[in-house]
């Protein structure tokens, strides 16, 4: 390192350790590029490039003519949407992810999106950026969508000395965001819809522990209508990949559709359940497709290849309603608060198309490669 080098690394260093320390308040005025130069001894246009650098950081704003002021401490914060791929590629993680932002900000988050790839190799770096950002100070805290877990605890270790928290929107069993969602009535929705027009409903989804009242509030529904009702779960494993859930929702379908006994409507509470299942009726060239009545979650379109185009009635989330809740989260996690199970629920929308007649021939455009 040069002397150059060193002078403006040792004129950083001072005043970036007084800004943090609390030795100038947000708005104050860092003193003049002279009288910083006189007071360290060094030339000012050593200090002109220390201030350049403290608000390449984030700390100060540089106003040309007038000199370099402190930034408050959440204006110099990002908040990253940490957004794993190829998990992640679907527009459901991207349209939540983008709606997140939008909330942050109107709740003073200022939030940006990583796309990231999770191969082993990009590990490191994600770390390392993260941890760069936390010693600056610049970082407030991070989500993630579609992340590995081992990413999340190495992630969680880089972050934890310095009270930067990571809050998990993805699964069910990290942080009770998804807990949040109101699936009991969404089920009690779309049970109520295929009991108008169907005589024996079949539920399929996965078995989580978390998740007791889904089972509950589809059977106790379907009683009280006088429907006849049943379930197929898959047991859940949290490391499992989409692909089994496809192939678990095509052999669902494939037995269905063979029984002697009707069922005409299905309710489908996983959208890779869903998408198996899906491509499975729309191949069975069987007069029960044509009959047949569907009601499923859906996130998005990441579910299925043109599954707004199909006769199904779908589950939508609120996606306003689950980024106000992922703020509510990371704001309860930076006052040092445990993530309790939370109060009220985020609601699911029934939406049902004004065409439900499925056909009984294969549609022309679609194949097997739809299930990467």
């Amino acid at each position: 390192m040069t002397l150059k080098q060193t002078d403006i690394s040792r004129v950083e260093d001072h005043f970036k350790d007084l800004i943090l320390r609390g030795g100038f308040a947000p708005g104050d005025r860092l003193p003049s590029t002279r009288s910083a130069a006189g007071e360290l001894d060094v030339h000012y246009l050593r200090v002109a490039e220390a201030y350049k650098r403290l608000a390449e950081d984030g700390l100060v704003i540089v106003r040309p003519g007038a000199g370099a002021f402190v930034k408050s401490v959440e204006s110099r914060r990002e908040y990253l949407v940490c957004v794993g791929l190829p998990r992640g590629k679907g527009t459901h993680a991207s349209d939540l992810a983008q709606q997140l932002t939008v909330v942050a900000g109107i709740r003073g988050l200022q939030a940006s999106i990583r796309l990231l790839l999770t191969d082993h190799q990009r590990l490191l770096e994600w770390l390392g950026v993260i941890r760069q950002m936390a010693d600056r100070r610049k970082l407030g805290g991070v989500w993630t969508i579609s992340i590995p877990q081992d990413w999340k605890r190495a992630g969680a270790e880089v972050l934890s000395p310095h009270g930067v928290p990571i809050v998990d929107l993805s699964s069910d069993t990290v942080l009770p965001l998804s807990l949040g969602v109101d699936f009991p009535g969404g089920i009690r929705q779309g049970t109520q819809w295929l009991a108008g027009r169907a005589q024996r409903i079949v539920m399929l989804g996965h078995a989580v522990e978390e998740h007791p009242r889904r089972d509950e509030a589809f059977i106790s529904t379907c009683e009280a209508l006088g429907v006849g009702h049943e379930v197929t779960s898959m047991p859940f494993r949290e490391q499992e990949v989409p692909q089994t859930f496809e192939v678990f929702g095509r052999e669902a379908m494939h037995a269905i559709l063979s029984r002697s006994h009707e069922t005409d409507g299905i309710l489908i509470m996983d959208d890779h359940i869903g998408r198996g299942a899906l491509l499975e009726l729309l191949y069975h060239k069987t007069h029960k497709a044509k009959h047949m009545s569907i009601c499923t979650f859906s996130r998005k379109g990441d579910s299925f290849p043109g599954v707004f185009d199909l006769p199904v009635a779908r589950l939508e989330l609120d996606e306003e309603a689950y980024a106000v809740r992922a703020c509510e989260m990371m704001i309860q996690a930076l006052d040092g608060r445990p993530l309790d199970q939370p109060t009220g629920r985020i609601p699911l929308h029934l939406i049902v198309p004004e065409v439900l007649a499925f056909s009984t021939s294969k549609p022309t455009g679609t194949s097997d490669t739809l299930i990467t």
